[in-house]
């Protein structure tokens, strides 16, 4: 017995036999003919080729495990809607884990604090050393994420890979750190803001 060509069949077809038989080649098949419209809406979100085609795999992936589980009766528009939100997410995510709270300063002692009246406390040309010292008064884990994201420039995500700490804990470090330091400076000064 001959196996049956594949790209006879109509998409529905394709779709039960990768549900039932879990026949890969079918899965294969169906993903194959709107391959392109993938790329197509993966290049429209991606700049780098790269970027793009490891978006077109991962969205591969995703098909091939919602489609065991949902009843899909238009598959070209259902993949073009997985596709894009699959692209927007990505997206979000990455300028998510990316983004910085503020731009990061020429200088850091000019501009440590987020807030506009911290900037009274630490002038230009003033004495960088009371900063340091307020720096040391912090706790080892608000200090050194202080340190990293501000002094050595570094991102959300390459804190949380260099301290092993989550996303959240990252965000928490860095917001007690900036309050504990602007608190530290006002005391020390005997200033209120």
């Amino acid at each position: 017995m001959t196996k049956p060509v594949l790209r006879d069949f109509p998409d529905s077809d394709l779709i039960q036999r990768y549900r039932e038989h879990n026949d890969f080649d079918s899965l294969l098949e169906l993903y194959s003919r709107y391959e392109h419209l993938v790329l197509y809406i993966c290049n429209g979100y991606f700049q780098r080729g790269d970027d793009a085609d490891d978006a077109a795999r991962d969205v591969f992936v995703s098909i091939a495990q919602s489609l065991k589980t949902n009843r899909i009766t238009q598959f070209k528009a259902w993949l073009g809607a997985v596709t894009k939100n699959y692209c927007k997410h990505k997206v979000t995510r990455n300028q998510w884990f990316n983004r910085k709270l503020v731009p990061l300063p020429e200088n850091f002692e000019e501009k440590i604090v987020e807030s506009d009246d911290f900037g009274t406390l630490i002038g230009k040309g003033e004495d960088v050393s009371r900063l340091h010292k307020a720096l040391g008064s912090l706790d080892e884990m608000q200090r050194r994420c202080i340190e990293y994201f501000y002094l050595q420039e570094k991102s959300y995500a390459d804190i949380m890979t260099s301290m092993n700490l989550s996303y959240k804990e990252v965000k928490s470090h860095l917001q007690n750190g900036r309050r504990n330091l602007k608190n530290e400076l006002v005391r020390e000064s005997g200033e209120i803001l």
